[in-house]
């Protein structure tokens, strides 16, 4: 059985998974460990004998990197959304009037190849680089591109298959510029 004269030379109490194992060493430097569940007596007149000590330690703040969540709708004045005409246009001839092969095919008025998903032709009041978010479709454009049918209220995204752009036809949407 361990004293507490062992005990009060040298002693370290340790927590894993809500257990307390003390640890001491005799005078001749034997280390002996007990836990609390096996030796509640010898915890008891150890903890007794124990003057607890209060050490503050110096603590580093980490900044954490602002990262916008996934999922969530940009910061939008819902105040700002205007009804607009949403088309949809493809590379193709029906659309451009510019068939594969041809100089400038599936490329914009601003020089940047389509994309799907990220592609908008939008009216002359909207500088290239403007981003559109469209509610209804809860996903953001890049104004890209022209056309000669596209005027004010009027927005065309493209895509990559004409079915999927004809199946998307014309139609009146909530639509907000992003600052």
């Amino acid at each position: 059985m361990m004293t507490n004269k062992i005990i009060k030379r040298s002693l370290a109490i340790i927590i894993l998974s809500g257990t307390f194992i003390f640890t001491g060493a005799n005078q001749a430097g034997e280390a002996k460990t007990y836990t609390l569940n096996q030796t509640s007596n010898v915890a008891q007149s150890v903890m007794s004998e124990i003057k607890f000590k209060i050490v503050k330690l110096p603590v580093e703040k980490i900044q954490q990197p602002e990262i916008e969540p996934i999922g969530t709708e940009p910061s939008i004045d819902v105040y700002n959304y205007k009804s607009m005409s949403v088309t949809a246009f493809t590379s193709g001839f029906e659309s451009t009037q510019k068939k594969k092969g041809q100089k400038g095919y599936g490329i914009t008025a601003s020089g940047e190849p389509v994309k799907q998903g990220v592609t908008a032709a939008c009216p002359k009041s909207m500088s290239f680089g403007t981003e559109i978010y469209i509610k209804e479709l809860d996903h953001v454009y890049t104004c890209q591109d022209r056309g000669e049918a596209i005027k004010e209220g009027h927005i065309d995204i493209y895509f990559n298959d004409l079915r999927e752009a004809r199946h998307f036809g014309r139609q009146k949407l909530s639509v907000a510029i992003i600052d």
